[in-house]
């Protein structure tokens, strides 16, 4: 099952240009599981839900070489 979703959507208008790429290859990077996780923690959290400070988001970053 893949779930479709657009990433965009998961996009604050206050990220800058450069946290709005980070955090298109980290969501382009996410298996079905992840991506369902993302939509139920944005769904609880509504506006508080903020993709750069999930501990998933900045675990990449450190991962990635990227922070």
């Amino acid at each position: 099952m893949t779930l479709d979703f657009d990433i965009d959507s998961f996009l604050l208008s206050t990220m800058t240009d450069n946290e709005k790429e980070k955090a298109r290859l980290y969501l382009g990077q996410l298996d079905d599981k992840q991506i369902l996780a993302l939509h139920i923690a944005r769904d609880h959290l509504r506006t508080s839900f903020d993709l750069i400070k999930t501990i998933g988001f900045n675990d990449w970053l450190k991962k990635s070489g990227s922070g």
